[in-house]
């Protein structure tokens, strides 16, 4: 039981914040991307621009500090869970809001700011590196060569 303490508040850590992370990339590099108006006659009018570097870092910060601010406060239960102050997660919920919503919330994000100032730029990091290894690996992949017919079956 000692090591799996935590486990579901984990997972919920990890699911919703990552999916939180993606969501705030993908939408703030579609919001963020200058949109090229296509002539009618174009026949790639679907073809979506490339986001700049710089929209690249910013969405990838900000996915960052979507992450945690779904993060932070499930990070802070599992660590009272695993620290045995709470039983389980309903407990941990209860303590939370003991003293009210109010009072609850600072008690939830204590540590803020190291989140913060540590997550959103090592998000930016991952994203735009990320983003010029996989453009790089696009624009460097070998061309397709069909392999040649075997002569020893004619």
């Amino acid at each position: 039981t000692g090591l799996w303490r935590g486990m579901v508040s984990t997972i919920l850590r990890d699911s919703v914040g990552c999916g939180l992370f993606f969501v705030a990339m993908a939408y703030s590099q579609e919001q963020l991307t200058p949109r090229q108006d296509a002539c009618p006659q174009d026949a790639n009018r679907h073809h979506k621009p490339q986001p700049s570097t710089s929209t690249i870092i910013l969405s990838g910060a900000l996915a960052g500090v979507a992450y945690w601010l779904w993060a932070l406060p499930v990070d802070t239960i599992k660590t009272w869970i695993q620290s045995g102050t709470a039983s389980n997660l309903t407990h941990a919920v209860k303590m939370s809001q003991r003293h009210g919503l109010v009072q609850s919330i600072p008690s939830l994000f204590r540590g803020w700011q190291v989140a913060y100032s540590r997550g959103a730029p090592s998000a930016a990091i991952t994203v735009v590196t990320y983003s010029m290894v996989f453009r790089y690996l696009q624009q460097h992949q070998p061309q397709h060569v069909p392999k040649p017919k075997d002569q020893a079956s004619s």
